[in-house]
């Protein structure tokens, strides 16, 4: 793909399907809500994630995939912190899928406590599970 203006169009693409998630994942009050809002507020990071994903594989010698390898980690973190575990866990999955086929070395995901998934944060040991 050597064509600039089709790469101009995919690296704003890009840009525009980075900056929902990265606004999404910056916003403390989106993330806490998220669980609830899914339906209606996950529409646009279901197709910010989904361009992401395609992109990469057709252009990744002209974008940087360290970037956009981050937000899709983010938006795992978001989707794990929703409660939509099996949603995070494959989209991890194709992270790491497009970070081997692009030779991106992309760092572990480090929790702090505001990034904690709630459900860790308030998960309780229950002795009612060992009986």
């Amino acid at each position: 793909m050597s064509d600039p203006i089709r790469l101009g169009f995919i690296q704003r693409a890009l840009d525009s399907a980075s900056l929902i998630i990265q606004t999404q994942f910056e916003s403390e009050t989106f993330r806490k809500s998220f669980h609830y809002t899914m339906d209606y507020n996950g529409t646009p990071t279901y197709y910010a994630i989904s361009f992401i994903l395609k992109a990469i594989p057709i252009a990744h010698e002209f974008v940087d995939c360290k970037r956009l390898l981050v937000m899709l980690q983010q938006a795992a973190r978001m989707f794990e912190q929703a409660g939509a575990i099996d949603a995070a866990n494959e989209l991890r999955t194709d992270g790491e899928r497009l970070a081997a086929l692009t030779q991106t070395v992309v760092s572990p995901e480090v929790f702090t406590n505001s990034e904690t998934p709630f459900p860790t944060l308030f998960d309780l040991p229950s002795f009612f599970d060992e009986m």
